[in-house]
């Protein structure tokens, strides 16, 4: 069935003569001189092979090989000239010198730039060039045999052709000059790949049909209704095309960033086909804004793909380092998700990006050697980045796991670089930078960083405080533990992520916290008692700089590991069959037995907070400042990050902390508990007053009213006090849970000894510090290094002491400053290895 006919994109199931593709879409773009019954395909059947016995240079006589002259000069580059061809044509060009400094640029003939995925090393084809032979990989001939024109030359840029890949000196060279070229190219040539599976027409027909929609407001709105309140009823068969295309290896190819992110205008080439770059990137944006649901159910990958859109070009407004994409530190994790087949790319792939000239000198002065080793790059920028920076964000990039974490992509390598632990390995995928350059936090006030780098031990020694010790901790948190699915109805799912889990709890389809043992007694709120991650005071955790013993099941079970296998003694069985990741961090790390607004977070008590009474959850009053104190409130900003990330259309500063509240309570009113063991709020509750309804004196006594009535219904044994409930009904569970997904994966929460709720590293574990140090917008998490002396917190004030940076943390209570003023805490250097 052709697409056309098949999208379902109507808001109701009426048939209609002409579908929305017809009226606002356009066809494909077929090149020009290609013929209709001879495709690219059928034309390119490798003609130009060169036989291949496992070595590049056997396939062609050394006297017919090119060879490279050497660039004189550190601006000057190469290009080639493709002369005319089609079909199966062998490939012909020839190579000329000319240079990209400024003073020069405006005599440069034009040319373009080609962007393509190297793919194998194997370079089985050839270019003819200059009367002798150059080797290609099937990627790159591909590439020049798309765009070749058929009736005149195109002078062209491409890494392989133009720059000599078996020395490595020039290749350092070039890599400084990569952002000039491609943001000086006439246009940007973009090669896709060949479209093996044919679905290449229908791919670029859906974006132009998506591009026409999304520019008329009638067809917009039609659309809206259809995929988002009648998504359930869309056939998933005319996205798949599309689907495909934005999984393309292209779009995850860490040269790609500059390559595609300047000002130069780009079309893209897939097979036969072809479409503009803005388009695709226009409508990518759309769908990634406003239709996450729509992408998640049809599998539509447009997050890269807006990432990718000019992310080298500086912003018209002011833009310094405090701002993400101003911060060179922040530029290198943001791409941690993209493929470089030489880790060292990771960092060298950036060197053009407008981010390092707004840093320190240090880091201005780094340049691409491909004679260091990956550990010395790596530890070479972590250096320069720290030096002279306003902030740690370096620091905050490096995000430790435990062994079990499988945090590396496939491709990185599983090498162990045995780096310093404050320096970032950039082959570890990405999480969430909790202390990003645009976040409001200010654990540090407004200090700057106070440090010092010893080269010669690698040792970072800089100053802060101890503030808390962790005292017990979760699981790890997987990636969809509070992700919100739903059905056509818009109602909770009852599948995988509560029944389908319980049978792998620890394996990585078991994206939820991992179960935590029954405790024999009730732990006390805040108190620094228990230990570990499990109750009981029994030490459950391994450290992530050290060895671990093996241990039977039986023993894992008891210590609170978790086992090697499966176990049928699961957080589903201790707390009933559809027992929440947000409930057994409530009970079990917390210590709470009631959700309620009138549990004090243990730190804002006035009194010990291991001596202090848990409230009774009977009481319940108005919103107000009192709720900032709360115990639930302290959670809800835990898991999120103080909810920084839930509203970016709104200035942080002008939303209302109860409408953060109301948001998390809704989450877990509707989706993290079972309606048996909660109140409806539409049954408890039905004549609830709306938001806007009346005005603000009427609407306070209504809610004085409501919230009245609220604690007459309350008792000991109500799960979730009405109070909750009454917040839950204006809240957006949708935005909470969103974030909460996005903010905790791979992290684990703790509670320290003096009742601080934490967010931190996977590799946290008990007796980790936390210390607020100078230059940080976060805490972070330390560790006493091996062999260095007693455990932290046990009066040790040698100054030779060393530390292992574990991470950085969302601490509840010290995100503003409050860590300075904890009783007790002296400021001190701390020396990390």
């Amino acid at each position: 069935m052709a697409v056309a006919s098949s999208l379902g994109l109507r808001a109701r199931a009426a048939a209609r003569p002409q579908p929305l593709f017809s009226r606002c879409g356009k066809e494909p773009v077929k090149r020009r001189g290609f013929k209709p019954r001879a495709s690219f395909m059928d034309n390119n059947n490798g003609s130009n092979d060169i036989p291949h016995r496992g070595n590049q240079s056997l396939g062609i006589p050394e006297e017919k090989r090119f060879v490279y002259e050497p660039l004189a000069d550190g601006k000057l580059v190469r290009f080639l000239t493709l002369q005319p061809g089609s079909g199966s044509d062998p490939l012909v060009g020839s190579i000329q010198v000319g240079s990209l400094d400024p003073a020069d640029i405006g005599q440069l003939p034009p040319y373009e730039a080609i962007s393509y995925v190297w793919g194998t090393g194997d370079r089985r084809f050839r270019l003819g060039c200059d009367g002798a032979i150059l080797p290609l990989t099937q990627s790159i001939h591909d590439a020049l045999a798309r765009v070749r024109l058929p009736d005149r030359p195109r002078r062209l840029w491409a890494d392989q052709i133009c720059i000599n890949q078996d020395d490595i000196a020039e290749r350092s060279r070039q890599v400084k000059l990569m952002n000039a070229v491609y943001k000086n190219a006439g246009k940007v040539l973009v090669w896709l790949g060949r479209d093996t599976e044919g679905v290449a027409a229908d791919a670029v027909r859906m974006v132009h049909y998506l591009d026409g929609v999304f520019k008329d407001d009638d067809a917009h709105d039609e659309f809206k209704v259809a995929h988002e309140e009648n998504l359930a009823m869309q056939s998933p068969e005319p996205w798949i095309p599309l689907s495909k295309l934005t999984k393309l290896p292209w779009f995850h190819r860490i040269w790609i960033v500059q390559e595609i992110g300047t000002t130069a205008p780009a079309t893209l080439y897939w097979g036969d086909t072809e479409m503009d770059w803005d388009t695709l990137s226009f409508v990518a944006g759309v769908l990634n804004e406003r239709y996450h649901h729509l992408r998640k159910r049809f599998f539509v990958g447009t997050s890269n793909i807006r990432y990718l859109h000019k992310r080298f070009v500086e912003p018209d407004a002011e833009y310094d380092q405090h701002h993400n994409r101003g911060n060179f530190a922040y530029e290198l994790h943001r791409a941690r998700h993209l493929l470089a087949q030489d880790p060292r790319d990771h960092v060298y792939a950036f060197l053009g990006h407008f981010s390092i000239g707004k840093g320190s000198e240090a880091l201005q002065d780094l340049v691409a050697d491909y004679s260091k080793s990956v550990r010395d790059v790596y530890v070479d920028v972590a250096t320069r980045g720290l030096r002279g920076a306003d902030d740690l964000i370096m620091l905050s990039a490096t995000h430790h796991s435990r062994p079990d974490a499988k945090r590396r992509a496939p491709w990185a390598g599983s090498r162990d670089l045995d780096l310093p632990s404050w320096a970032p390995d950039w082959r570890d995928l990405p999480m969430h930078i909790l202390g990003s350059p645009a976040v409001p936090h200010r654990a540090s006030r407004d200090t700057k960083p106070d440090l010092a780098i010893d080269e010669g031990s690698q040792t970072l020694h800089i100053r802060g405080v101890r503030v808390d010790l962790v005292a017990r901790h979760s699981w790890r948190i997987y990636g969809t533990a509070f992700q919100v699915r739903q059905d056509a109805q818009g109602k909770k799912k009852e599948k995988g992520h509560w029944r389908e889990h319980r049978q792998h709890e620890h394996g990585p389809a078991g994206d939820r916290l991992s179960p935590l043992p029954r405790s024999n007694h009730e732990r006390t709120p805040g108190s620094g008692s228990g230990s570990g991650s499990v109750a009981n005071g029994q030490n459950t955790t391994k450290s992530n700089h050290g060895s671990s013993s093996s241990s039977s099941s039986r023993s894992n079970h008891q210590q609170g590991r978790a086992p090697p296998h499966p176990r049928r003694n699961s957080q589903s069985d201790q707390y009933g069959p559809r027992t929440h990741p947000m409930e057994v961090l409530w009970k079990q790390i917390c210590g709470y037995q009631t959700f309620t607004l009138s549990h004090v977070y243990p730190p804002f008590r006035n009194d010990s907070p291991a001596a202090s009474p848990s409230p009774s959850p009977s009481s319940c009053a108005p919103p107000g400042d009192h709720h900032r104190k709360s115990a639930f409130f302290a959670l809800i900003q835990t898991l999120t990050n103080a909810c920084t990330g839930m509203d970016r259309m709104r200035p942080y500063s002008s939303i209302p902390p109860d409408e953060w509240l109301a948001s998390g309570a809704a989450y877990l009113v509707r989706y993290a508990l079972p309606p048996s063991s909660s109140l409806s709020p539409s049954r408890t509750f039905p004549s609830f007053p709306s938001k806007s309804a009346g005005n603000a004196s009427s609407s306070s006594d209504i809610m004085t009213s409501f919230f009245e009535r609220a604690n007459s219904l309350s008792s000991p044994h109500t799960p979730v006090s009405p109070a909750i409930h009454a917040l839950s009904l204006t809240g957006d569970p949708f935005k909470w849970s969103h974030e909460a997904t996005l903010i905790t994966r791979h992290r684990r929460f703790a509670v320290t000894s003096k009742g601080y709720f934490v967010l931190g590293p996977d590799a946290l574990q008990e007796g980790d510090v936390v210390a607020v140090l100078r230059g940080g917008k976060t805490p972070f998490l330390l560790r006493r290094a091996p062999g260095k002396g007693p455990a932290p917190g046990g009066g040790d004030d040698d100054p030779d002491a060393c530390w292992l940076l574990v991470g950085e943390c969302y601490v509840h209570g010290l995100m503003d400053g409050e860590g300075w003023d904890v009783e007790g805490v002296q400021e001190e250097v701390f020396s990390i290895r």
